[in-house]
């Protein structure tokens, strides 16, 4: 409904592009976090995203229905 159906191709393109690239560098950096410094140390790195997210979800969840 944002985009017009001219656009809807691009837009779906470039989120693809986003989520894929994120998820490529996620993976590359946590194998060089295990392979520099232990499997502890990649648990420890993921402290500070997963809540993040989860901070984020929460937010989402519970925040004032906008009218």
């Amino acid at each position: 409904e944002t985009y017009t159906p001219a656009e809807r191709a691009k837009v779906q393109a470039l989120n693809d592009f986003l989520v894929f690239s994120t998820v490529s560098i996620a993976v590359f950096s946590s194998g060089a976090l295990q392979h520099l410094f232990g499997w502890s140390w990649v648990n420890l790195a993921m402290i500070a995203p997963m809540a993040i997210a989860l901070a984020a979800t929460l937010w989402l969840r519970y925040r004032p229905a906008s009218a």
